[in-house]
């Protein structure tokens, strides 16, 4: 077991210091109080309300706080629990309040928040100083609510992922009373100083530990003790090794014994645990392995595969599936033009009750087979689960297709399949290998036996009809585990390996699943420039793929993006990110694609975005990230003053786009550009991804990647950066920009492509063509 103690926080430098600055004040605080808090301890042997009221007298005005290393524990299981609303019962100072908006930051960027309780105003004060300087980071999230919390918790409540309670013993117990009703099933209540404090906590602990109650316990060897209690009172393991047995299939469970293994080696796993003892270990709450719960971000609805019998046909029914434990499949598949069973508001209630397995496509019906044959008993099909004729519920189910995927047990793939009507079965050729024979080095004879090649992975997967579908994209990047049925030969897929039937070595695709966004350690192993380097990479394979509905565009994709926003706590803007919009802003019509970009008949995005046009992109690869997620070139970006403003076109945040624009300061210059053909279609249908020269005062300074053929009119290039590069003939660079033009008065303009400047220019602009004119504001629709 690795006992790193390395911080798991992956926060800016400036919220490391802060935190670390106020642990340490805290650290003193308690340390030059700690003489006076021993001569309390007699008189709480005589007598614990009195040597309590005592105790809250001297602390009442220390800077004291949640020790360090339980703060990035409580991070780590609000984390594990996806907390997305918390409350913290006595903020005090506000230090393990950053902690907890962290982790309510990560699990929900959209509405996720902590509810926080002071009743002393200074205190109050001195955590909004913290927060604000932490930033919107943690602030945006923090709900301060100063008074007493017996007041200030009564209304205005949504339902509770965790609690932490550190606050004067003798309201403890009050506080959890006020907040049980609000307790999601599965919540989890932290209570800090149980073991120091066991004889004040007396009360509360009695009631926590209560068999005909709701909860069950577990206590951690930290200083003092911290207390851990679940809503549910399900079941406890007994013994350290059932908990590191569970602990290799729940992330909850390996959390816990991380902890106790960190801070007091390895356990004599068949030791019964003791709950009065702060080595006690006591499971909190109800799983099996690779069971999920099924919660606001995961299905909405199920296919139940209890088979029943109605009218002499088999059926199966849909199931609604929030709040249940289960382990359910999805399917992967291509709609394309066969008529698909989908399940509309008309057909929901009669779906609920019985679907019959008659009316099912074939791929809808193997799959049933398959899952039953895999031993599951729930099935999760798009066309099926999602109320597709109600735009609401579509929007909302499809913005959560990553933990919809991810959280499932295994994707079934119908990777050869064209339609639904395919299906994933197809006819083997069951033709024997023939036998050969071979002289052997002892005279006598001997066989090899020979067959006709099978269709591997690259044929069947990477090159089949499902893998040119944009939605299966993320469908596939998000699944943990894959069986891709093709045509002669099954073929698996998952985050360690890929294998195929015929037990050739098989290749998947060029991410990584390992090392990825899928990885559950990515926030620690992957560096931020080498997810970004993954994105690009994504949106020029998914620009490649079709969509039956071109609106589908953002949507198709906003479960991976929820992903990455989780990750690099960046904001998306329209399918480019804003802490890189460097390489983002630098995208072209890929070479190798065919023909130029085309616009869709009905706005999707602004200009400035790839998700505007249709077609394959590329990024520019001048500025370009390295495979060590370094930039190949050194660059800088140009802009400032950059205020993007996107206007949704639904609630989900990386879904369909209203409008949206970038007002940027920059220096733009008027460019002329000259082509050589008389036609601009003939020129375009011979070479249709060839760069145009770019000319300034009768001289060619460099080459423009226009997005759509037929480009006239004034146009104007807006500064991007100037990229430098070291080779054998010295350092060059080269600088690049937007190509715009005008839409209109007080500056407004749209990009219809990018420009490669080379110098030198000219004897005046030397190396930069830019030299002669100032920044000023413009605004890019």
């Amino acid at each position: 077991m690795n006992k790193s103690n390395a911080n798991p926080l992956q926060v800016p430098p400036h919220i490391h210091a802060l935190l670390n600055r106020l642990h340490n004040l805290s650290t003193a605080e308690e340390s030059t109080s700690s003489t006076a808090i021993a001569a309390i301890r007699p008189l709480r042997s005589q007598d614990a309300e009195a040597g309590n009221v005592a105790l809250h007298n001297l602390m009442i005005d220390k800077f004291v706080a949640l020790d360090k290393d339980k703060c990035e524990f409580v991070y780590q299981l609000a984390l594990a629990i996806g907390a997305k609303t918390i409350v913290e019962v006595g903020t005090s100072f506000g230090v393990s309040t950053v902690y907890l908006a962290l982790a309510v930051g990560e699990n929900a960027p959209q509405g996720g928040k902590v509810i926080a309780t002071e009743i002393e105003a200074k205190k109050a004060a001195r955590a909004r100083e913290h927060w604000t300087e932490a930033g919107e980071q943690v602030s945006k999230y923090i709900e301060l609510r100063e008074g007493d919390f017996r007041e200030t918790l009564k209304t205005n409540l949504e339902e509770v992922d965790l609690v932490l309670i550190d606050i004067w013993v003798a309201l403890a117990l009050p506080a959890l009373k006020i907040l049980q009703p609000k307790l999601r099933s599965g919540a989890v209540v932290i209570v800090d100083n149980t073991t120091s404090l066991g004889d004040l906590y007396a009360d509360l602990l009695n009631y926590l530990r209560d068999p005909n109650g709701s909860f069950t316990t577990l206590t951690l060897p930290y200083s003092n003790g911290i207390y851990d209690t679940t809503v549910e009172n399900k079941a406890h393991y007994n013994t350290f090794r059932e908990l590191k047995q569970s602990a290799e299939s729940c992330p909850l469970c390996q959390l816990f014994i991380e902890e106790l293994e960190k801070k007091n080696g390895q356990y004599d796993y068949d030791q019964t645990s003791d709950p009065g003892n702060y080595r006690g270990i006591y499971y909190t709450g109800k799983h099996e392995s690779n069971f999920v719960r099924i919660r606001e971000a995961d299905p909405k609805f199920l296919i139940g595969l209890t088979m029943k019998c109605q009218g002499g046909f088999a059926t199966v029914d849909i199931y609604a599936s929030e709040g249940m434990f289960a382990q359910y499949v999805t399917l992967s598949h291509c709609w394309g033009n066969a008529v698909t069973l989908q399940t509309t508001t008309e057909t929901l209630p009669t779906h609920k009750k019985q679907i019959s397995l008659s009316r099912m496509t074939k791929t809808f019906r193997d799959a049933v087979i398959i899952t039953r044959n895999l031993g599951f008993s729930y099935l999760w099909i798009d066309s099926l689960c999602i109320i597709q004729d109600d735009p609401k519920d579509w929007e909302t189910e499809s913005a959560l297709m990553a933990d919809i995927y991810s959280n499932s047990a295994v994707t079934i793939a119908a990777s050869s399949s064209e339609n639904s009507q395919v299906g994933c079965f197809f006819p083997r050729d069951r033709t024997p290998p023939i036998a050969l024979n071979y002289p052997s080095n002892t005279r006598s004879v001997g066989f090899v036996y020979v067959r006709r090649p099978l269709k591997d992975f690259e044929e069947t997967v990477n090159s089949g009809p499902l893998n040119s579908r944009a939605w299966a994209f993320q469908e596939r990047l998000l699944s943990r585990r894959i069986l891709h049925y093709g045509k002669d030969q099954l073929h698996w897929e998952c985050q360690e390996t890929y294998l195929s039937e015929d037990g050739h070595e098989a290749f998947g695709n060029q991410y990584d699943k390992s090392t990825s966004i899928l990885s559950s350690s990515a926030t620690s192993r992957v560096e931020r420039n080498a997810l970004y380097m993954d994105w690009y990479k994504m949106v020029e394979d998914f620009t490649k793929r079709h969509l039956t509905r071109e609106s589908d565009k953002f949507p198709a994709l906003s479960g991976l993006v929820s992903v990455f926003a989780r990750l690099t706590k960046d904001r998306y803007v329209a399918g480019l990110w804003e802490n890189d919009l460097l390489v983002g802003l630098l995208w072209h019509a890929s070479y190798r694609e065919g023909p130029r970009l085309q616009r869709p008949p009905a706005y999707r995005a602004p200009s400035w975005s790839w998700a505007s046009l249709d077609g394959g992109i590329s990024f520019d690869s001048e500025v370009n990230y390295s495979a060590g997620g370094i930039p190949m070139h050194r660059a800088t970006l140009a802009l400032s003053d950059i205020n993007i403003a996107i206007q949704l076109a639904g609630s989900d945040p990386f879904g369909m786009v209203a409008s949206g624009t970038m007002a940027v300061s920059g220096r733009v210059k008027q460019v002329e550009y000259q082509i050589t053909s008389e036609s601009l279609e003939y020129y375009y249908s011979l070479m249709p991804n060839m760069s145009d020269s770019l000319y300034s005062n009768g001289k060619k300074i460099g080459t423009a990647f226009f997005d759509e053929a037929g480009t006239d009119g004034s146009l104007y290039c807006l500064e991007v950066c100037t990229s430098y590069k070291n080779d054998d003939e010295g350092t060059t660079h080269e600088q690049s920009a937007l190509v715009l033009k005008s839409i209109g008065a007080n500056e407004k303009y749209c990009r219809v492509g990018t420009a490669s400047l080379r110098p030198p220019f000219g004897p005046a602009e030397k190396d930069d063509w830019f030299y002669d004119v100032p920044r000023r504001n413009i605004t890019i629709f």
